[in-house]
């Protein structure tokens, strides 16, 4: 059969070829020849180019004559506000226009997700947690944060306050791997991947703080508020079920949220702005380093004052032996008549790498210098730690603006901010971090009896639990001397106030009260060595200091404690050998129901009240100096809060302070 088909086709070819041909021309000469080549189209019509020109022609014309015509008036405007408004309340009728409500269902299962299971991915731990307590003079808002006034943007005061960072470490891109594996991944059906349920959103870092008893023992976990200066703290933290959220559920959660910005803040909130002159935030991890170079620095300059002093004393012993002229520390002229101090002017350099200080007195070999750990370096080819570099690694930390989370390749350190402690307290602290449900509230759980079938966030494990933190007393009371026939005690009163510690002694009868307001000794300005009108070196126009505003007017040294009794005791040392011992104690009360006890005398105060004193009257010895201004500093508002740091400003106060233009 197919041999004959074949045969056919061989014999018949050209015959089959020549109608297919002559159809082919027939076509061509019809639509090239005989309709036409130039025919075009305008409007619905076709048209060969003598017609076109005659349609465009008449047109014309028309035109020509309606522009010779007068015009027609336009019916007057009819306003539709009134039916607008009427359709407009009938939609929304018993709501207020001004008041934003998403309409939706409770349920917030929708039809893509019914039918679908997927598995709940695992949030991940929180590595490398610490907690730091600081406390310093910071500017404190003297109106509420909300989010209708941010922090940076409120009227601020400095003010002594007390707060614990909590740190962390998470790692986002972990989570995001594990997101999309159970919601978008091999191992989910190809009609169930979805990319939205693969997008994690965070919705909380909840910090937790137990509170140690009078017994020593730990009370029970509660849940830390988010920092006073944080505007969203109404917004966050979100209803642990999804059935207590508000309108629009879960995914209006979820949208509101889903902000780059907002993600930043919630992970790493503002931070207060700190005054103190020597004092900085940092997260626990640097703030413990910072503190080293602190210290140190704070030690160096308490030898230099010392030193100071003792040089004080060596140039007016030696311009007495000399027969000197007058005192040239303040303007008069040294026996060889050469203005200012004996072997020249102090002077001060200042660098972005380097600040040191130099005085020189007469006697030869009497040279003090001290190197900056803020900015300076070292030993010959050492170079020392420096804040700079605490900063460029906590820059190194931060997100960055208008980066999204979920874009970061390297897990990210996170903090929390306490600043709800009370001083004498002590705490224990853990964190977590949360991120919303995806699935939350619905039936497309695999395991469809899910703990957290029904729970807006999945929660990261604990981190370890920090601590314990101590948070010192502001006041403490040491009573040092008694008077046992008149019953009176010499009373010394310790407090903190303005970044520093003061003291005042009282005596103190039974009944009386301890502490009052005490104005301070009001001291004349003195010029620091070489600061004279004429002197080319004193960065600024005037060489008197100026007023400190860390030295109030008077400081309130008022306790609320009343003096209720004196009485003597009895007891025994402890320790190999024991012998018996007497002392009297002082019986005093807050409350009036509650009565205290405190031993009169150094040698029998507790331990605790020993070590106390002891750092309290080394911290006294620190030079006060004034603080930095709102804006100012090493901080900026909200420490890195997008405020430029004022460089010049900064460079005059620290010329200043090692000018020693400061009061003891």
């Amino acid at each position: 059969m197919g041999d004959k088909i074949r045969e056919f086709l061989a014999n018949h070819f050209e015959k089959l070829l020549l109608p297919l041909f002559g159809i082919a021309v027939i076509w061509l000469v019809l639509t090239k020849v005989v309709i036409g080549p130039n025919r075009v189209q305008m409007g619905r019509e076709m048209y060969e180019p003598w017609g076109i020109d005659r349609t465009i022609s008449r047109m014309a014309e028309e035109v020509k004559l309606e522009l010779a015509s007068e015009a027609q008036p336009r019916p007057p405007y009819a306003s539709n506000t009134a039916q607008l408004e009427q359709l407009y309340d009938s939609a929304i009728e018993g709501l207020s226009r001004t008041t934003a409500v998403v309409i939706a269902p409770r349920s917030v299962e929708t039809t893509s997700l019914v039918g679908r299971e997927y598995s709940l991915p695992n949030v991940g731990v929180i590595a490398d947690a610490a907690a730091a307590h600081m406390r310093a003079v910071a500017y404190v808002p003297m109106d509420p944060i909300s989010d209708k006034l941010e922090y940076k943007n409120a009227r601020t005061g400095p003010n002594d306050i007390d707060f614990v960072t909590v740190q962390g470490t998470f790692d986002v891109p972990g989570l995001i791997k594990r997101f999309e594996a159970s919601f978008a991944g091999s191992e989910v059906k190809l009609e169930w991947r979805d990319a939205s349920l693969a997008k994690p959103v965070f919705g909380e870092v909840r910090l937790e703080r137990q509170t140690m008893t009078d017994s020593g023992g730990w009370g029970p976990w509660t849940v830390v508020p988010r920092s006073r200066i944080d505007h969203r703290r109404d917004l966050l933290p979100v209803a642990d079920r999804v059935d207590q959220l508000g309108p629009g559920g879960l995914q209006v959660k979820k949208i509101q949220f889903d902000d780059p910005q907002l993600q930043a803040d919630l992970l790493q909130p503002p931070v207060y702005q700190i005054a103190s002159a020597r004092e900085e935030w940092y997260p626990p991890r640097l703030y413990a380093r910072f503190a080293k170079l602190r210290d140190e620095q704070v030690q160096q300059l308490i030898l230099d004052e010392r030193q100071k002093e003792i040089d004080e004393r060596e140039r007016l012993r030696d311009a007495q032996r000399s027969g000197g002229a007058g005192d040239a520390l303040y303007g008069g002229y040294d026996t060889g008549g050469t203005r200012g101090r004996t072997g020249g002017r102090s002077t001060t350099t200042t660098s972005r790498t380097t600040t040191s200080r130099t005085s020189r007195t007469g006697r030869t070999g009497t040279t003090t210098t001290r190197v900056d750990p803020r900015y300076g370096t070292g030993t010959a080819g050492t170079r020392q730690e420096t804040t700079s570099d605490l900063d460029r690694e906590l820059k190194a930390l931060r997100i960055p603006p208008r980066t999204d989370v979920k874009e970061l390749k390297t897990p990210v350190v996170f903090w929390a901010i306490d600043d709800t402690v009370t001083p004498g307290q002590t705490y224990r602290y853990r964190v977590k971090v949360g991120v919303f449900n995806p699935i939350g509230g619905t039936n497309s759980f695999r395991d469809k009896n899910a703990p957290e079938k029904d729970q807006t966030l999945l929660w990261s494990t604990y981190s370890d639990v920090l601590g314990p933190v101590y948070v010192p007393r502001m006041m403490y009371l040491f009573a040092g001397d008694v008077q046992p026939a008149a019953k009176i005690i010499g009373v010394e009163v310790a407090k903190y106030h303005m970044g520093y510690w003061r003291s005042q002694n009282f005596s103190v009868r039974c009944g009386e009260t301890i502490g009052t307001v005490v104005e301070q000794e009001k001291k004349a300005p003195r010029r620091a060595p070489g600061m004279y009108e004429d002197d080319p070196y004193m960065y600024g126009a005037s060489p008197v200091l100026r007023a400190d505003p860390t030295s109030p007017d008077e400081i309130d040294y008022r306790t609320g404690a009343v003096v209720v009794d004196v009485t003597s005791v009895d007891d025994w040392t402890t320790g190999r050998s024991m012998r018996q011992v007497q002392y009297f104690e002082m019986l005093y009360s807050f409350d009036g129901r509650d009565i205290l006890r405190l031993p009169i005398g150094a040698t029998y105060w507790p331990r605790e009240l020993q070590v106390a004193r002891s750092d309290i009257q080394k911290a006294m010895t620190a030079p006060v100096e004034p603080l930095r201004a709102a804006g100012t500093g090493l901080s900026g508002p909200g420490r890195g809060g997008s405020t430029p740091i004022d460089t010049a400003l900064y460079e005059e106060m620290y010329m200043e302070e090692y000018q020693g233009l400061y009061q003891r």
